[in-house]
């Protein structure tokens, strides 16, 4: 199962990397962003087409996922929250 969350304060992105990896025949690029919220800092995966919409040192809320079927149930970030509705990383 998938919960779908959104975030109840905006985060800055204080950083953002991309990684290829070749782990037990799966090889990729992981996208990670580096977020302040508060004072806290932490480093959250997110979707390619996220990765690419945001830019360091500006604020969002983002939605996120969690695949409930995994055994780590990692979070990752998906989509800009605007108020009503989200809007996908991919929409113009």
């Amino acid at each position: 199962m998938k919960l779908n969350l959104i975030m109840t304060q905006e985060a800055k992105v204080i950083t953002k990397k991309s990684s290829e990896y070749d782990m037990n025949g799966r090889k990729g690029i992981s996208y990670v962003l580096g977020l302040k919220i508060g004072n806290d800092l932490d480093e959250i995966g997110c979707t390619e087409d996220l990765f690419g919409k945001v830019q360091e040192d500006k604020s969002y809320i983002f939605t996120a996922g969690v695949n409930t079927s995994y055994q780590n149930q990692k979070i990752k970030l998906e989509t800009i929250f605007d108020n009503a509705k989200p809007q996908h990383a991919n929409a113009k």
